[in-house]
């Protein structure tokens, strides 16, 4: 019978290895196991299980079959060795370490066994034996091991090491899992100083938590908040595991011991400090099991939760606990008093029900994505998490759910109407695609299903919107009136937001009905939606509806007689669109305000508005010492919307106040006038003062909008060291008016402008000065830390004749990158039309990205060379193309996130006189195209520079359903 066995065996474990070669898993499983229960001790049988369970990512399963077949097999040191390297990448160390000493008794030198010894020693930071066992050995092949463990052992001589990202240093350092949010791939996670958390971000974090823990085998026995804020947090994270909530009123209610394991503590925004002001966090801490949204001020922590979401500064908020000034957009410090916080009241587990759907939603199709990142990461990087997360369960690989693979409408339709929220963000990339190829027709099926997924997925509506709108335009802005005209009750609170935001990205409305100015309208009649209101003023387009509507007059009395955070949002709007400063006159109606920062952005609108305000009321202020310092200077700031014969004896009578802000609010004043006024005023002001290197008056110096207005300055002052202290605030300013006039003052006090000089320093002094005469300050110029202008200076010096400084610059064209750069925009710059072709070829393959354009803006600002830049491209079919790519990929990059009436922000012009034929292509394509903020941009560009050709396209645009494409058309047809 044993016979037998073996032999039946043998059969089943030979047509188990062909199986195996022809890639059939599961069968080759089942065929070994069968094999193993006849003959346990059939040794090929356990390696060849071991292999196949490790090729499927199952490696504790792989290292338990090992760990059984040296139990069978115990004199068989192979099996040992693969067994304990198996259990090493699973986390098991404390069975690996057995059976590696056991085996490092019988082979001491024994090279494989060693590196495995020595890699569980350092996973488990047991440096001593390391180096004990390794360092006598002297082989090279394990110094760097050797090295490492010294390091940590010897303190002086410990190395540092640089990480490609903060999740890597946290989680390789401290053993913290940092997850991210919503606005990350969970690779590159940003730090934000301000951030208002969304709604989606919550979300996404949670999923990634949730599917982190579910494939890792992490486990609590409940879910326990520290703070009202975060049982929100808990409800969800409870949810998904499965556990019971603990809210933050029993925190006392739990204890920590072998028979009670910790539970998952959730906390909101850990701020410096927080170990002790709450120990049962920072007990959960030390058991890897506290988890929280946001980690404040990362490097004064002391201490760290195991897992977080992201990040931040001290201007970071939830939903559902908004900042005053976070919500309307103010740094912390744009606010002389901060306001009081805006707090949905709703029951935690009730804020929670609006999430819980979308996050069960997401969670039933298994990770995608970024989680996918997430997984893999910790995976790998087991022996580097937290000690107790190592000890709560050994790591797997993960196993996810591939997308689902749309291929033609039928498929993406159904997708639509009934797939998950993962199978309709694959269904609408797959749209993208066809649109972008323009295969998509619209048709009814389809527009239907984009409408019924734009009902079912809140956080999908921005994408959906937009295939939307370039399907079928009018049909969509019939939708989204409809779907508006339901009014504020009838839309849920998450809804809402959504929507808001879906105005404030993708502005479309159809004419002439502008569909928020009703709803912004309704929201400011109800004394009840402070936070509709908050989110309607922030929104980029809120206010603007209004404006346009020309409901704007009939709603701002009731805005600017709402709450603190409403009042000072529209108060930012008009200063920030310049568009609707004919409204800037109410600014006078809040210089009473209780609150300060309403009264001081009042004084900002009515200063950059040029609106003159009540002379008594701003000697008021600037007089009264109990208002803050701030405050008084804004005063001071809107005395310069009177004529100069007003407020001079003013501005002077400023110069004997013991505040230094105040004198440099009055400096900033007299700058802002003509200078054949103010020059003597100022000059006089120098010349006496004492603290004249103050930082507040070198910055109100350094705003002054002509060189002649710092001329008295210059005169006026006494002696060197204040004019060391000027130009060292001010070269750049100083040489970037390019005035001849400003080489006498240079002259005279030489050692105070070759002290690091700026960019642009030696490239003035080529145009203006002598080279006989200036050479040595050049020459100073090449010691400057900016590396920029000290290879400036090498080509300045390299134009006058240096033939050492030029082989210099030629040689430090094959430097690192950033010097490479600088030296090429130095050789450029001196470069005749008949030398430009190679550098231009290196230009291309090398530097075509985002720190190559300044070198493409410096070669079109001149004529001569724009004009031999233009032949060069267009001498090769293929290079008008890459360069056209180039320039409009730099050109929408430049392109802001909000939208200003009348406003353009990118250099068109350097594509126009570089590529005229690829930038008509280009304004055709856009203009005729789908609008975008790109397009506004360009049809403003078009305006001022060609206003024929500008109002041609703004007649197209009058009544365009892209709000910024139909306001800035109605802008250019009434110039």
């Amino acid at each position: 019978m044993t016979e037998f066995c073996i032999r039946k065996a043998e059969q089943l474990f030979v047509q188990a290895k062909t199986l195996h070669g022809v890639d059939q898993p599961a069968a080759t499983l089942r065929l070994l196991r069968s094999c193993l229960e006849l003959a346990p001790q059939h040794r090929q049988a356990h390696l060849l299980l071991a292999d196949v369970l490790e090729q499927q990512g199952n490696v504790v399963e792989a290292a338990t079959a090992l760990e059984q077949a040296v139990s069978r097999i115990p004199n068989d040191d192979e099996l040992r060795f693969r067994a304990a390297v198996l259990q090493l990448d699973a986390g098991q160390f404390s069975a690996a370490c057995g059976h590696l000493q056991q085996l490092h008794s019988r082979y001491p030198t024994d090279e494989n066994l060693l590196i495995e010894l020595a890699l569980m020693w350092r996973n488990t930071r047991q440096y001593p034996q390391l180096l004990a066992s390794l360092d006598p050995i002297g082989d090279t092949k394990l110094q760097q091991l050797v090295d490492q463990a010294r390091a940590v052992v010897e303190p002086a001589a410990k190395p540092t090491y640089a990480y490609s990202s903060m999740q890597l240093q946290l989680l390789y350092q401290h053993g913290v899992c940092m997850l991210g949010t919503g606005h990350d791939n969970a690779r590159d996670i940003p730090h934000y100083s301000t951030y208002l958390i969304t709604n989606d971000d919550i979300i996404e974090t949670v999923v990634r938590f949730v599917s982190c823990a579910s494939q890792l085998l992490w486990r609590w026995p409940a879910v326990i908040a520290f703070s009202r804020q975060a049982e929100v947090l808990a409800h969800l994270l409870g949810h998904g595991l499965g556990v019971e909530v603990i809210p933050h009123d029993r925190v006392g209610d739990f204890s920590v011991s072998p028979s009670n394991p910790a539970p998952l503590g959730v906390s909101d925004l850990l701020t410096p400090g927080w170990e002790t002001a709450s120990p049962a966090a920072a007990q959960l801490a030390t058991h890897g099991s506290l988890f929280a949204c946001g980690v404040v001020d990362i490097p004064n922590q002391r201490r760290l939760p195991t897992f977080f979401g992201l990040p931040c500064g001290e201007r970071v908020c939830l939903p559902w606990d908004r900042l005053g000034e976070a919500r309307i957009g103010f740094k912390p410090e744009g606010l002389l008093h901060p306001l009081p916080r805006e707090t949905d009241t709703r029951p935690p587990e009730v804020i929670a029900g609006d999430y819980w759907p979308v996050i069960r939603e997401r969670l039933a199709h298994g990770p995608t994505g970024p989680t996918t990142h997430l997984l893999q990461l910790f995976s790998r990087s087991h022996a580097s998490l937290h000690p107790e997360l190592r000890k709560r369960a050994p790591a797997r690989l993960p196993v996810w759910q591939a997308l689902p693979n749309n291929r033609d409408d039928t498929n993406i339709v159904q997708t639509l109407r009934s797939g998950s929220q993962v199978e309709v963000t694959s269904a609408l990339r797959a749209l993208d695609r066809q649109l972008g190829r323009q295969r998509v027709y619209p048709a009814q099926a389809l527009l239907k299903g984009l409408e019924a997924a734009f009902h079912r997925f809140l956080q999908l509506r921005t994408n959906i919107a937009d295939i939307l709108f370039r399907l079928a335009p009018a049909r969509f802005g019939q939708f989204l009136a409809s779907y508006l005209r339901q009014g504020i009750d009838a839309v849920a609170i998450r809804e809402r937001e959504c929507l808001v935001h879906l105005f404030g990205y993708n502005p479309w409305s159809p004419t002439p009905e502008p569909l928020l100015a009703s709803w912004v309208g309704e929201a400011v009649q109800s004394s009840d939606r402070p936070l509709l209101r908050s989110e309607l003023v922030q929104s980029k387009y809120g206010l603007l509806f209004l404006w346009d509507s020309g409901q704007l007059d009939r709603w701002l009395d009731h805005l600017l007689a709402d709450i603190d955070p409403v009042v000072l949002g529209t108060l930012q709007w008009l200063h920030d669109e310049p568009a609707a400063h004919s409204h800037a006159h109410r600014a006078a109606a809040v210089l009473d305000h209780a609150n300060t920062d309403v009264v001081h952005a009042g004084l900002e609108l009515a200063t950059v508005a040029t609106v003159q305000l009540p002379l008594p009321t701003l000697d008021r202020m600037i007089a009264d010492a109990t208002l803050p310092e701030r405050l008084r200077c804004a005063a001071v700031s809107a005395l310069t919307a009177h004529p100069f014969t007003v407020v001079s004896e003013r501005l002077a009578a400023l110069r004997g106040q013991t505040c230094l802000r105040l004198r440099a609010a009055a400096v900033a004043a007299l700058v802002h006038y003509d200078p054949v006024d103010a020059s003597q005023n100022l000059a006089a002001w120098f010349a006496t003062e004492e603290d004249v290197c103050a930082p507040e008056l070198l910055r109100a110096l350094n705003a002054a909008p002509s060189f002649h207005h710092l001329a008295p300055v210059l005169a006026a002052m006494p002696r060197p060291s204040q004019v060391k202290a000027l130009v060292s605030a001010c070269q750049g300013t100083l040489v970037g008016f390019d005035d001849p006039q400003l080489l006498a003052h240079i002259r005279r006090y030489p050692a105070c402008y070759s002290l690091d000089p700026c960019y642009g320093f030696a490239d003035y002094l080529y145009r203006h000065a002598n080279p006989a005469s200036e050479r040595a300050l050049v020459f100073n110029a090449l010691g400057a830390t900016d590396h920029w202008s000290a290879y400036q200076a090498m080509a300045v010096l390299a134009r006058w004749g240096d033939e050492q400084m030029a082989d210099n610059l030629e040689r430090a064209l094959d430097y690192r990158a950033d010097h490479a750069l600088a030296a090429l925009a130095g050789r450029l710059g001196y470069a005749g039309c008949d030398e430009l072709p190679p550098y231009l070829k290196r230009l291309e393959t090398h530097f075509f990205d985002a720190r190559g354009w300044p070198i493409v803006c410096q070669l079109a600002g001149d004529d001569p060379r724009a004009t031999a830049v233009r032949a060069w491209i267009d001498g090769s079919p293929a290079r008008s193309p890459t360069w056209a790519r180039f320039c409009e990929r730099q050109l929408r990059k430049q392109i802001p996130a909000p939208y200003r009436v009348g406003a353009q922000s990118a250099d068109f012009w350097v594509m126009e006189k570089l590529l005229p034929q690829a930038f008509a292509t280009m304004h055709r394509r856009v203009l005729y195209g789908v609008p975008d903020r790109f397009a506004v941009d360009l049809l403003m560009y078009l305006g001022t520079t060609n206003p024929e050709l500008g109002r041609t396209y703004a007649r197209l645009h009058v009544n365009s359903q892209h709000f910024g494409m139909r306001l800035t058309a109605r802008l250019l047809n009434h110039a």
